[in-house]
């Protein structure tokens, strides 16, 4: 197919929606449900990295075009589209963590604007945010986008994802108005964020190490996943780890042993005493209306 600036250069809204038409047919020949396209940030640099994928550097062009391809996909009713990068997307180099300084008109008039047309033109089924912050905070973070201007204003009944490994932090996502934190690697820190969520151990019993992508370095990350809980001599929360001789615990033993933190079992087990962390912060209107969310979109994807 060709690409973003090529379908918007037709100015030809007839034929996008024969060329969305087209993708969902090849959607719906292998199964897929959820296009992550169309991309349609705003052209600012003739080098913009990502600029082939997206339309054009005027926001109408951009959110008419966006709306036809829309409508074209989403004729076939049991398949969606994924409009992104919401918002600001403005950059390839440091994409993941930078920030993009934008006024409230510039915002309302251009970078917000070719969005609000393909939302209420299109009805896409799902947005995606981007990696990026806005005056501060992250796009995957932001209530007064997600939800402020995107559900409240533009009336969007849709899914909202994060985009892959992103930066901003999950509890904070999910109240701001993110469905979905992808690729789901952020289970463990919304299940701390609303309950005293325990240690987790491998198959022989020892504490579970976590490896990750961390998309700022773009190394492996290790984590020991403690979760809620916290060494503490004057707690009340028994744990039970192994620890033989392959343990990464074996170095802090001892230290743990004198300072009342832990107690020997026996040649492989150690009894730790600990608290849970004070951080069970996230609401439970957060996580209900993110599965209805959920749940809306799989029902009109498999069942309309």
């Amino acid at each position: 197919m060709p690409i973003g600036t090529a379908l918007a250069q037709t100015w030809n809204k007839s034929l996008v929606k024969k060329v969305g038409f087209a993708i969902g047919r090849e959607m719906v020949e292998f199964g897929v449900d959820l296009w992550l396209a169309p991309g349609m940030n705003i052209h600012r640099d003739p080098l913009g990295g990502r600029n082939f994928e997206y339309f054009a550097e005027d926001p109408y062009l951009s959110g008419t075009i966006a709306a036809s391809e829309t409508k074209g996909v989403q004729d076939h009713h049991t398949i969606g589209v994924t409009l992104k990068h919401f918002i600001g997307n403005n950059q390839e180099s440091f994409r993941n963590s930078g920030d993009s300084l934008i006024g409230e008109q510039a915002l309302r008039e251009i970078y917000l604007r070719n969005f609000e047309i393909a939302v209420k033109l299109g009805q896409p089924v799902a947005m995606m945010t981007s990696y990026n912050q806005v005056n501060g905070t992250f796009s995957g973070a932001n209530f007064e986008l997600l939800t402020n201007i995107l559900r409240d204003e533009w009336h969007f009944k849709g899914l909202v994802m994060t985009d892959w490994f992103s930066s901003a932090d999950p509890k904070e996502s999910m109240h701001a108005g993110n469905d979905l934190i992808m690729p789901g690697n952020s289970k463990e820190d919304l299940l701390c964020a609303a309950s005293d969520f325990g240690p987790e151990f491998d198959d022989q019993g020892n504490i579970k190490i976590k490896e990750e992508l961390d998309i700022k370095t773009k190394g492996i990350k290790k984590t020991e996943m403690w979760n809620d809980f916290v060494l503490d001599s004057d707690g009340d929360v028994l744990v039970k780890v192994r620890v033989d001789s392959n343990s990464n615990l074996n170095k802090q033993i001892q230290t743990w042993v004198y300072t009342g933190e832990a107690q020997i079992v026996d040649d492989d087990h150690v009894l730790l005493t600990g608290k849970w962390k004070d951080n069970n912060t996230l609401y439970l209107g957060d996580l209900q209306k993110s599965a209805i969310n959920i749940l809306r979109t799989v029902l009109k994807l498999k069942f309309s």
